[in-house]
């Protein structure tokens, strides 16, 4: 199973509190805390909020495609990137798909 770190400004974000709170919230429930090589403590997630970590965070950095046009030319190009053949047929009907965020 994967692995989340997050640092406590990340938990400050996901249950909404200050600082103190968040680390309140990892010393009560005992979650596994490393200082990282950044210099950042990080805590390990259990895996239910792991998820929900990472859907709110895709949330967050995820947007639609504006057209089917733009999605084709992001699958042609990962298409080239991995030596894979286009499939236009696809690539237009997948058209809701989502882009990173800039």
């Amino acid at each position: 199973m994967a692995q989340v770190w997050v640092t406590f400004e990340e938990i400050q974000e996901l249950f909404g509190c200050d600082a103190a709170s968040a680390r309140s919230q990892i010393i009560l429930n005992q979650w596994e805390r490393r200082r990282c090589t950044d210099g950042l403590i990080r805590a390990q997630l259990p895996a239910e909020l792991a998820h929900e970590f990472m859907l709110g965070y895709a949330g967050k950095h995820m947007v639609p495609f504006e057209s089917a046009d733009e999605f084709g030319a992001a699958m042609a190009a990962l298409c080239r990137a991995f030596g894979a053949p286009a499939d236009d047929a696809h690539a237009t009907s997948t058209a809701g798909f989502y882009r990173q965020a800039s």
